[in-house]
C-alpha cells in the first residue's frame, strides 16, 4: 500500500470547537474519517502520484457535505466513487450553532501535501509554515468559516444554509501530520492544546467571584514574570523540580509534577504537589479533583470525598468532579446517591460520553445488563465512534443475547462494534482481548487466538487474553496449556470465577480430579450465590459416571437460581442416564420455557423424545437445535439416526455430511453413514467410510467387522474373513458377535441376489448358533415369504411377535404372507393391527406397503370397492412399487377384467421401487403370453 503524506485543516469557531462539537467526539471521528481516506487512497497502484483534496462540512441537523478532488483530474471519478458512499455513510456527532469543516490534503510519494504558502488561497497564506499548527488573533477572523467552507468547495449559498449565518470570531488551528493515522489525534490535539493562546480569551459575562480571583491571581504571576516559560518538553520530574527552585510560585509546575507522580503510583508525592498547587490556587476545582483521585487510589476513601466534593464546589458545573463522586458512592453501596451523581454529570456535559459511559460500567458490574446497553447507546448518541461506548454496547448486546439464548444470531452485530472500536483505538490491548471474547463466544478460535495473541504483543501483562486462551486450549483439549494460561491470569491477579472454573474444566479432561473440584470449591466460596460452580461440577460427575451426585448438583444450583436454565438442562441430561426418562423431561422442558432459544436444551430433549419412541417430537427439536446453532453436530447427529430409523436414509446422508463437514474426524458419523449406503446398496461408498472408520479408529473391532460384511456383499470373501478375524483378534469376547454379524452379512448378500435358499441357510446357521437372534428370523421370514415357504414364513413371524410383542415389522410381514395364501380374514387382523400401530405418522413406506397387503386381502374376499381404495391409498405414497400393480392385477384378473389385468402385470414387470420377486414377475409374463397366443393365432 503506498505511503501518503497528510496536511489537515480543521474550522474551529470561538472559543475552540466545543463551542460546536464534543472534543472528544470529533476526535474520535477525525480518525475514523481519516481511516476511510487511507483505505480509498490505499487501493491506488503504488506506484502511481496522488494528490487528493478531501473537504467535508459537518451541519447541525445531522447532515454532512462532501467534496472530493483529486489530480490528476482523470482519478476524480473512481476516487469519488469509492470514498464519497463511506464519508456519507459515516455516523457523525451532534454539532450546534454552525458548520465544523475539515480538509484533508493527501499525498503519494513525488507529490508535496505541504502546499507552499504562497499556493494557498488568502486568508490561509499567512498563517502556514514548516512547523506545525498555527493560530489566528483577531484580525481578519469575521471572515474565516466562509473562507474555509469556500476554499473546501462548500461555500455557496445553497449548500451552506444549515450554517445559520455565525462564521463571525472563529479561530482557525491548521496542523501538518505525517504521523500514522492512529497516533496523530492524541499527539497533535495535545500539542495543540498545550500551544499558549495570544489573543485574549473571551470572558463569560458572570464568572463567580472565586474563580475571577484566581484568574487575576493568575494574570498578577503571569505580570510578574513568575511563570515558568513552559515548551512541551519538561515533563519528567527531575526537570520540573529544577524549575521550581527558580519559579516557586508558579501553580503550574507543582501539577505537572503531581502528574509525573501520579502516572509512576507515587501517590504520596503527587498529592503533596497538589497541595502545593491548591495552596497558590485555592479554588481550582481540578487541582482537588486529581488530589481525590491520589486519596482514592490510596484507599483514603473519606479524604477523596472531602476533595471531590470541594473540587465541585470550587465548579459545580465540573462533570468529571460529578462522575468520581458517583463511583465513589457506588463503591460504597449508596446506588441511588450515587445515579443522581451520574445523572448531574451528564447534566453538566450533556453533549459527552462521558458520564454515559461511566455509569454503563458500573450497570455492568452489578449484572444490570439492560441499563448499562441504554447508557451506551445515550453515549453513542453523543460520540458515535466513542470506543469505550462501542465495547461496552457489545459487552451488554453480548450478555442480554446470551441470556435469551439469541447469541449466535446477533453475534455478526456484536463483533461490528468490537471492529469499531479497534478502529479508534488499535493499541489498546484490553478491546483485542474483549474482541478475543466475543469471536470465542461464537466459536471462531482460531480468530479468538489470534486477538489475544495482540493483545499480549501490546501488553505482557492483559490478564484477559491469559484467561481466553485458557478457554481456547480448553475447548481443543489441549488441557495442558489451558490449565497453564489460566494460571497466568490468576497470577497477575484476575480471580474470576470464570478462570477458575475454565482450570476446573481442563483438569477434569486430565481425569486430575481432586484439582478440578479443588477449583470448583474455590468458586463456591468466591461467589456463593452463583451456580456455574455446581454446574461443572455436575458435569465432572457425570464424566465419572456418578449421575446421582450431578443431579444433587444441579438441584443445588436451581435452588439457588430457579431461572437458570442450564441447571434443569444437566438435571435433565443426568437424569436420562439414570433412565429417569419422565423426570428427565420435565426438566428439559422447564429448560426450554426458560430459553427457547437455546440449542442444547432443544438437543438434549430431542434426545429424550427419541428414547421415549416420540420420534416425530424428537424430530422437531432436533430441526430447531441446528436451527439455532448451525455448528451443533450432536443434532445433527442424532436426527441422522431417527431417520436412519424411519427409512429416510437420503435425508439421514446429508445430516451426517453436514456433521463431517464440521468434523471431519467424527469416527461415528463415517460407521452409521457407510451403514446408510451399505443399506442402499452403495457398496463403494460404504466401504470408503469404513475405511475412514479404521483410521481414525485402529482399534474399533466394529469398524473391521462391518468392513468385512461390506467385502461380503462385494463377494471378496477373502478380505472378509481377514477383516473378520481382525474384529475377533481385537475383540475376542465378540467372537460369537462377529460371527453372526458375518452369517447376515452373508445372508444379505444373497438376498440381494435373489439367492433365497442361500439366505434361508445362512440365517438357519446364525439361529443354531444363537437361539435367541432375532434378527436371524427377521431375514429368514424374508426370505421364506419370497421364496413363497409360506408355512415357513408365518411360523418366523409368529416367532417375533411371541419374543417381541406387536410389531409393525412382524404384523405386516404376517398379513402379507396370509393374504397370498388366501387366509384373507387372519391377514386383515394382522394389517389392520399393523396399519393401528403406524397411524397418526406422516405417510410413509410402511403404511403404503400394508395398504397393499390390505387390499389383496379384500379383494379376496370380493369386497373390491375397498380394495381399490386401498391400492389408491398405497399409490398416492409409493407410486413406483411393483408389488402395488401385481396385487392390483391379480384383482383385476379375478373380477374377469382382463385388460386392465394386463395394463396391472405390465407396469408391475416396469416398476423397481421394490421390484418383484423372481416368481411373482414369472407369473405376470406367464399372464401376458397367455393373452398373446390367441391373437397369434387369429392372424
Amino acid at each position: 500500500m503506498p505511503e501518503f503524506e497528510r496536511m489537515v485543516v480543521l474550522l474551529t469557531p470561538e472559543g475552540g470547537y466545543s463551542q460546536r462539537v464534543d472534543n472528544a467526539a470529533f476526535g474520535h471521528f477525525m480518525i475514523v474519517l481519516l481511516r476511510e481516506i487511507e483505505r480509498a487512497l490505499g487501493e491506488q497502484p503504488p506506484d502511481q502520484p496522488l494528490l487528493l483534496q478531501t473537504s467535508l462540512a459537518l451541519l447541525p441537523d445531522g447532515q454532512r457535505l462532501v467534496q472530493i478532488d483529486a489530480s490528476p483530474a482523470d482519478m476524480n471519478g473512481p476516487i469519488r466513487a469509492r470514498l464519497a458512499p463511506r464519508l456519507e455513510d459515516l455516523p457523525v456527532p451532534p454539532v450546534d450553532g454552525g458548520p465544523v469543516a475539515v480538509l484533508v490534503r493527501s499525498a503519494s510519494p513525488g507529490v508535496s501535501a505541504a502546499t507552499p504558502a504562497d499556493d494557498l488561497p488568502p486568508p490561509f497564506a499567512a498563517v502556514f509554515g514548516k512547523n506545525g499548527a498555527a493560530i489566528l488573533g483577531e484580525n481578519g477572523a469575521s471572515t474565516l468559516d466562509e473562507a474555509l467552507m469556500r476554499w473546501a468547495g462548500l461555500g455557496s449559498s445553497a449548500r451552506t444554509r444549515s450554517a445559520g449565518g455565525r462564521p463571525a470570531g472563529a479561530r482557525l488551528r491548521a496542523w501538518f501530520s505525517n504521523l500514522p493515522v492512529f497516533s496523530w489525534v492524541a499527539d497533535r490535539m495535545s500539542r495543540m492544546f498545550r500551544r499558549r493562546v495570544v489573543e485574549a480569551a473571551p470572558v463569560p459575562p458572570v464568572l463567580p467571584a472565586a474563580i475571577t480571583e484566581q484568574m487575576q491571581r493568575y494574570g498578577q504571576l503571569a505580570d510578574s514574570g513568575d511563570l515558568a516559560p513552559l515548551d512541551g518538553t519538561e515533563r519528567d520530574a527531575e526537570s520540573l523540580t529544577a524549575l521550581i527552585a527558580r519559579y516557586p510560585d508558579d501553580p503550574r509546575l507543582y501539577g505537572l509534577r503531581g502528574d509525573c507522580y501520579k502516572s509512576a503510583g507515587d501517590f504520596e508525592r503527587a498529592i503533596a504537589d497538589y497541595t502545593e498547587l491548591l495552596a497558590r490556587l485555592p479554588h481550582n476545582s481540578s487541582g482537588y479533583l486529581v488530589r481525590a483521585e491520589c486519596h482514592y487510589l490510596s484507599a483514603e476513601r473519606q479524604q477523596a470525598l472531602a476533595d471531590v466534593n470541594r473540587a465541585l464546589d470550587c465548579d459545580p458545573q465540573n462533570a468529571a468532579a460529578w462522575a468520581l463522586r458517583a463511583a465513589m458512592l457506588w463503591d460504597l453501596g449508596a446506588t441511588d446517591q450515587a445515579l443522581a451523581d451520574y445523572e448531574a454529570a451528564i447534566r453538566a456535559n450533556p453533549r459527552s460520553a462521558d458520564g454515559y459511559v461511566m455509569r454503563a460500567r458500573r450497570y455492568a458490574m452489578k449484572g444490570r445488563w439492560a441499563e448499562a446497553l441504554a447508557d451506551s447507546e445515550a453515549a453513542l448518541r453523543c460520540d458515535p465512534h466513542d470506543p469505550q461506548a462501542r465495547l461496552m454496547r457489545a459487552m451488554m448486546r453480548r450478555q442480554l443475547a446470551e441470556d435469551r439464548g439469541t447469541f449466535l444470531a446477533e453475534s455478526a452485530g456484536i463483533l461490528a462494534d468490537c471492529d469499531a472500536a479497534l478502529e479508534v483505538e488499535p493499541e489498546n490491548a484490553e478491546f483485542w482481548a474483549a474482541r478475543a471474547e466475543v469471536k470465542l463466544a461464537a466459536r471462531e478460535l482460531r480468530s479468538a487466538e489470534e486477538d489475544c495473541r495482540r493483545a499480549l504483543e501490546l501488553d505482557s501483562d492483559c490478564m484477559l487474553a491469559y484467561a481466553l486462551l485458557g478457554q481456547i486450549h480448553r475447548r481443543r483439549g489441549e488441557f495442558p496449556e489451558s490449565i497453564e494460561n489460566c494460571t497466568q491470569a490468576l497470577r497477575r491477579g484476575m480471580f474470576d470465577t470464570r478462570v477458575f472454573l475454565c482450570r476446573a474444566e481442563a483438569s477434569a479432561g486430565l481425569n486430575e480430579i481432586e484439582q478440578a473440584l479443588e477449583d470448583c470449591d474455590t468458586v463456591m466460596q468466591l461467589k456463593p450465590d452463583g451456580v456455574d460452580a455446581y454446574g461443572l461440577q455436575a458435569q465432572i460427575h457425570m464424566r465419572e459416571g456418578d449421575f446421582e451426585a450431578a443431579v444433587d448438583d444441579c438441584s443445588a444450583a436451581v435452588a439457588i437460581d430457579p431461572e437458570w436454565y442450564v441447571g434443569y438442562m444437566l438435571r435433565g441430561h443426568a437424569r436420562q442416564c439414570l433412565g429417569e426418562l419422565t423426570l428427565a423431561l420435565e426438566d428439559l422442558n422447564r429448560a426450554v420455557l426458560l430459553a427457547p432459544e437455546d440449542a442444547a436444551s432443544r438437543y438434549h430433549r430431542g434426545l429424550v423424545l427419541h428414547r421415549l419412541d416420540r420420534s416425530e417430537e424428537a424430530l422437531a427439536d432436533f430441526d430447531r437445535a441446528v436451527a439455532l446453532d448451525s455448528e451443533l453436530v450432536e443434532a445433527y447427529f442424532h436426527r441422522s439416526i431417527v431417520r436412519m430409523e424411519q427409512g429416510e436414509f437420503d435425508k439421514a446422508l446429508l445430516d451426517l455430511d453436514e456433521v463431517l463437514l464440521r468434523e471431519p474426524d467424527f469416527a461415528p458419523a463415517y460407521f452409521n453413514r457407510g451403514n446408510v449406503y451399505r443399506w442402499q446398496g452403495n457398496l463403494d461408498a460404504a466401504l470408503r467410510d469404513f475405511d475412514a472408520v479404521i483410521d481414525l479408529c485402529p482399534t474399533l473391532a466394529a469398524g473391521y467387522s462391518c468392513r468385512g460384511d461390506i467385502w461380503t456383499e462385494k463377494g471378496e470373501d477373502d478380505r472378509a474373513r481377514e477383516d473378520y478375524r481382525e474384529a475377533v483378534n481385537l475383540d475376542p469376547g465378540a467372537a460369537e458377535h462377529f460371527t453372526l454379524q458375518r452369517l447376515m452379512a452373508e445372508a444379505m448378500h444373497h438376498q440381494r441376489r435373489e439367492q433365497y435358499a442361500e439366505v434361508i441357510a445362512r440365517a438357519s446357521e446364525a439361529i443354531d448358533l444363537e437361539p435367541a437372534f432375532l434378527p436371524a428370523f427377521a431375514i429368514r421370514a424374508g426370505a421364506y415369504w419370497y421364496a413363497e415357504q409360506h408355512v415357513e414364513a408365518v411360523e418366523d413371524y409368529t416367532h417375533l411377535l411371541e419374543e417381541t410383542g406387536e410389531t409393525f415389522f412382524a404384523l405386516n410381514g404376517r398379513g402379507q404372507v396370509f393374504a397370498e395364501m388366501g387366509e384373507y380374514a387372519a391377514a386383515l387382523d394382522d394389517l389392520n393391527r399393523a396399519i393401528e400401530l403406524v397411524e397418526g405418522d406422516p405417510p410413509g413406506t410402511a403404511a403404503a406397503y400394508a395398504r397393499n397387503g390390505r387390499g389383496l386381502a379384500l379383494a379376496g374376499l370380493e369386497r373390491y370397492d375397498e380394495a381399490q381404495r386401498e391400492f389408491d391409498a398405497s399409490r398416492a405414497i409409493c407410486p413406483d412399487n411393483a408389488w402395488l400393480d401385481y396385487n392390483q392385477g391379480w384383482m383385476h384378473h379375478q373380477r374377469h377384467q382382463t385388460q386392465q389385468a394386463a395394463a396391472s402385470f405390465r407396469a408391475a414387470l416396469e416398476k423397481q421401487s421394490p421390484r418383484l420377486t423372481p416368481r411373482k414377475r414369472s407369473r405376470a409374463r406367464a399372464f401376458l403370453a397367455s393373452l398373446e397366443k390367441p391373437a397369434e393365432g387369429r392372424q
